[in-house]
Formats: structure tokens, C-alpha cells, sequence
């Protein structure tokens, strides 16, 4: 197998179910899904389908009832809280529909942030994001906290922040619902861009048909499994 057909993501016979009163919803039903280094993948699918809940299990948030989810070769459900965390940091970034950028420090703290986490200084971290910015079309505003930004600035920090760590994977999760057409549209050429430049693996939740189509792969979410959708 060679990078290009380097597993990043695997989910082997996923169940998640939750209890409502005394009744067991099952969300995800022996789902399995396999995403390959530098693959863009859509997944769609009716509201409530579980579309969020699989995120939050690739990204180890929540853990599934029985399978398996691997994330460049490590099982999830082998590892316990720290270990996750750890494993977040190195090989994901997320993007959600609204930014969850940190409202006291700017734009370039945001994006260096996962870096200082994970122990780099903040001179350090800072020279790693300032090239995301510039990439993203937010250096000139990188002094910039959250409130003065618009919607679409926010999103585009908010991408660059998930990639400062250079992961493997970027989970995202509905990161155009939250914006008007014009500023949709940007946020998808960056994507597409930054998947073509690093090779950068992409997973994006949407319920738009035209976002949806832009991905090379979408699968929709039916009854708890993942089906080919053309």
C-alpha cells in the first residue's frame, strides 16, 4: 500500500445507541467507513440520522457501544482520556458550524493555540500560524480578536486553526451553515485548496446537496449505516 493508500481513518462495525425513556435508539448501526490520506469526503443525511455522532466518535469525544474507530493506526477505544486528547491534537483538527474561537485573544493566538497545547512556546506556535493566516487571506487582520471579525473571518480562522498541527484529518461539521452563499463558497475554495496543496484528508457534514458535490466521495448516512451516493 502506498501514502496515497494510507488508511487515516477506519470504523469497523460501529454501534451507538442511546436510551430514551425505555426506549434504545440505535444511531449507528454497524456502521464501517474508510477514509485515505488526502481523500475529501462529504457525509450527508436527514437531521437527527447521526451524522454529529459520528464525528464525535472519529474524533474520540464519545465513545462507541461496541466496533472499532482507528485513527492512523491507533483504536480509539483503546485508550483512555489523556491519550485521546493527545491523539486529537496530533493527527485531527475540527471545524464546526460556529467557529469556537477564544473570544479574549486574537485571531493569530487562536491559531497558535493547539500548538501551545501541545507544549511548543508561544513565539513558536505564532510562526507556525501566521502562515496559515496569510494562506487563509486573515494576515492583515491577525491582531484582530473574534468580535471584530465577520462571520466568514471567524470560519476561516477557525480553518486555519485546524490546521496548524498538521494533521492527518480535518473533521468538519457543517462549517458553511452558519454563512451566507458568497462567504460558503470561499470557505469550499479554501477547503478544496488547502486539501490539494497539503494532501490534507477532509471529512465535512452537510446538509447542502451543492457542498456535498464538491468532495471527491459522499456517502449518506441511512438508518445507521453509510451508503454510496453518486
Amino acid at each position: 500500500m502506498d501514502s496515497q493508500e494510507k488508511l487515516v481513518l477506519a470504523c469497523s462495525e460501529v454501534v451507538k445507541s442511546y436510551r430514551s425513556g425505555s426506549e434504545v435508539l440505535t444511531i449507528l448501526d454497524n456502521l464501517d467507513l474508510a477514509v485515505k490520506a488526502g481523500e475529501m469526503l462529504a457525509i450527508t443525511g436527514a437531521s437527527g440520522s447521526g451524522k454529529s455522532t459520528l464525528l464525535n466518535l472519529i474524533g474520540g469525544l464519545d465513545g462507541a457501544d461496541s466496533g472499532s474507530v482507528s485513527v492512523c493506526g491507533e483504536k480509539i477505544e483503546a485508550l483512555n482520556e489523556n491519550q485521546r486528547a493527545r491523539l486529537r491534537n496530533k493527527y485531527l483538527g475540527f471545524v464546526y458550524q460556529f467557529h469556537h474561537l477564544l473570544p479574549e485573544f486574537t485571531a493569530l493566538e487562536n491559531v497558535a493555540m493547539p500548538r501551545m497545547l501541545a507544549g511548543e512556546s508561544l513565539k513558536a506556535a505564532k510562526q507556525a500560524a501566521l502562515p496559515l493566516l496569510e494562506s487563509v487571506g486573515m494576515a492583515a487582520r491577525s491582531d484582530h480578536r473574534p468580535s471584530q471579525l465577520s462571520g466568514g473571518e471567524r470560519q476561516r480562522v477557525a480553518i486555519a486553526r485546524s490546521l496548524v498541527t498538521e494533521p492527518a484529518c480535518v473533521l468538519m461539521d457543517e462549517p458553511t451553515g452558519n454563512l451566507d452563499q458568497g462567504n460558503a463558497e470561499l470557505v469550499m475554495d479554501l477547503i478544496s485548496g488547502i486539501n490539494t496543496r497539503t494532501g490534507t484528508a477532509i471529512i465535512l457534514v452537510t446538509h447542502d446537496s451543492g457542498i456535498a458535490g464538491r468532495m471527491q466521495r459522499r456517502l449518506n448516512l441511512v438508518e445507521g449505516r453509510l451508503q454510496e451516493s453518486s
